[in-house]
């Protein structure tokens, strides 16, 4: 793969010849889709110039479906979209031993429904600059491949 890492980029779209498909066994995983591709030598990678193509995939969850499964899969990682309609303190647990920041969101949907979202260390930070720079507007968040718990019992 690391021949390929400088030709990959994202938002960009490729035509990829000689390469293998394997089942999706990982332990987390960006896509349910049950099979990935492995790179090798013969693997040959083109820039595809498409306009038609779209830059931004997302495959966003709905907030009801996720709040109603009995059982969630915190190894498939997901989207949500959703407005920003509450926070905690930023708090500085000690995890492994280290200090690590986080902040705690409430975001909901247009029905209504609403989850909580953990930002930690860099995404906490980004949030704090810009809530303070736009405290008095409406702020929408995606959040893309985000990891899905429950927290102490909670949706």
């Amino acid at each position: 793969m690391h021949l390929y890492e400088n030709k990959l980029q994202e938002n960009k779209c490729f035509r990829i010849k000689n390469f293998l498909v394997f089942d999706n066994y990982f332990n987390y995983k960006t896509t349910e889709h049950p099979y990935v591709l492995e790179f090798f030598k013969k693997t040959m990678v083109y820039d595809l110039h498409s306009a038609t193509f779209p830059n931004l995939v997302f495959n966003f969850h709905q907030f009801d479906a996720l709040q109603s499964l009995r059982v969630i899969n915190d190894k498939l990682l997901i989207d949500v979209i959703g407005k920003y309609v509450g926070k905690t303190p930023v708090q500085t647990p000690i995890v492994n031993g280290k200090p690590e920041k986080l902040i705690e969101l409430t975001l909901e949907d247009p029905d209504g429904n609403r989850i909580g979202c953990t930002l930690w260390n860099n995404y906490c930070k980004q949030f704090t600059d810009f809530y303070d720079a736009h405290k008095n507007e409406a702020i929408y968040i995606i959040l893309q491949m985000g990891r899905p718990r429950r927290y102490q019992g909670k949706d």
